[in-house]
């Protein structure tokens, strides 16, 4: 890696046979392939430990904390099956496409009353209209978009990201080279004619000139012209997903309406978890604040179910473990967000994810018995620090950029995939399958 970086600062390679030498190293020890993901060997014995160290300490110093950043979370994710290259891929992005440090704020501060008084009113309103539950939010990896054709093995579910969920809002100027990479990497068999129609939509949508619908009827033209795809059935007759029975009796919250369950929203509202979760990005990803916040405080909403102990004649409060998770993935997608849909700027990751992990401290201060009072007031710490982050994300132009480099090199991912062959998915199945005979003692 040092000679590599040697010869990138020498000018002897371009900035895409460096990261062209990245991904083909990121790639280089595929160990097990399942029917989501290949994965590498493990971190410590991958020649990434060592490389990403490497590239930290050629950097400038404003880019050593980020890339230190990433090689934090490029360890927490490299064995999970979503996201599992975001880190490594966007700290070389990093560190050879950074925006430059700077001396003004990157985080909006929102004051605590402020964000409380938020809160509250968000805990009472109705969130998003109907389309963007449905046509916006509920993409391909979401249970309502499965549940009406959309869904990751449909033949809808490449083109609806590629052409309409991955937009954003407003674009970074200058950029506008990653729509058209982004096309030509997932729509390359698309005609010409179709593809220039797809970019121009986005770039307009990306200018402020078009809206969510009148976006969507643009992009289902381009799918049905371009890919000779019927039009994707209309949201106002999308199925329902059945809303679940809530058995939590002890698990208590302020709010009455609230009622706890792992796939859905703390109220019935008809918001699965995981769309409420996909249109908090979308919503970042579109510079859409009051949607983005109301996504964010339903999902704040989690941190106050609780279990409620004695001690003596005190009631202590801890948060409700499942509970707890929700938060703790809301943390970590704002991270993912941070790298995915903006373009790459030291400053400002370093910012968000420092905030961030204050959020995760605060989460877990609250597992702890602890006095009501002191609970709220750790909660809205929470509050605060979160819809900051919020805030400060959707003020920042947007690009997809990561998504853009990470589909240019794909032939290294492939080329790993192909490796391992059919061999190892059939025997992680059996694994499966063997473990759960086990389990059940048949």
């Amino acid at each position: 890696m040092d000679v590599l970086i040697k010869k990138w600062k020498d000018g002897t390679i371009s900035n895409d046979d460096f990261e062209n030498e990245w991904y083909r190293m990121m790639h280089s020890k595929p160990n097990k392939k399942t029917e989501k993901r290949t994965f590498q060997v493990s971190w410590s014995t991958h020649p990434i430990s060592k490389d990403l160290p490497t590239l930290r300490n050629a950097a400038p110093v404003f880019k050593k904390k980020a890339i230190t950043q990433c090689i934090k979370y490029g360890k927490m994710w490299w064995s999970k099956s979503t996201d599992t290259y975001l880190f490594p891929a966007y700290a070389v992005s990093l560190f050879i496409h950074s925006l430059p440090d700077r001396d003004t704020p990157v985080i909006i501060q929102v004051k605590k009353s402020q964000a409380m008084d938020i809160y509250r009113f968000m805990e009472s309103h109705s969130g998003p209209d109907d389309f963007v539950r449905k046509i916006v939010a509920s993409d391909q990896h979401t249970t309502m978009g499965a549940l009406n054709g959309i869904g990751k093995k449909s033949p809808y579910a490449n083109c609806t990201f590629s052409l309409y969920h991955s937009a954003v809002r407003p674009y970074t100027k200058g950029c506008e080279w990653v729509y058209r990479d982004y096309i030509e990497f997932r729509l390359g068999h698309m005609e010409d004619k179709w593809k220039q129609q797809a970019y121009d939509n986005l770039k307009a949508f990306g200018e402020g000139k078009t809206t969510h619908s009148q976006f969507w009827d643009e992009t289902c033209l381009v799918m049905k012209h371009g890919l000779g795809l019927m039009e994707p059935t209309p949201g106002s007759y999308w199925k329902e997903p059945k809303e679940p029975t809530r058995k939590t009796s002890e698990v208590k919250h302020p709010n009455s309406e609230a009622a706890f369950h792992f796939r859905c929203s703390p109220l019935r509202d008809g918001w699965p978890l995981d769309t409420l979760v996909s249109c908090l990005q979308k919503m970042i990803r579109r510079s859409c604040l009051f949607d983005a916040v109301w996504c964010s405080c339903r999902l704040l909403m989690f941190a106050l179910f609780h279990l409620e102990t004695r001690m003596g004649t005190a009631t202590m409060w801890s948060i409700y473990p499942g509970a707890q998770a929700k938060i703790t993935n809301m943390i970590n997608r704002l991270i993912i967000i941070t790298a995915e849909d903006l373009y790459p700027d030291a400053k400002l990751f370093v910012d968000v994810t420092s905030v961030l992990e204050v959020c995760r401290k605060s989460l877990m201060e609250l597992k702890e018995p602890q006095p009501e009072q002191l609970y709220h007031k750790r909660f809205e710490m929470l509050v605060q620090n979160i819809l900051s982050v919020i805030v400060s994300l959707v003020s920042r132009t947007k690009q997809h950029y990561i998504g853009s480099r990470l589909f240019k090199f794909r032939e290294h991912y492939e080329k790993a995939v192909k490796s391992l062959g059919d061999k190892e998915v059939e025997e992680t199945k059996k694994r499966k399958q063997s473990d759960i005979r086990t389990l059940f003692s048949f």
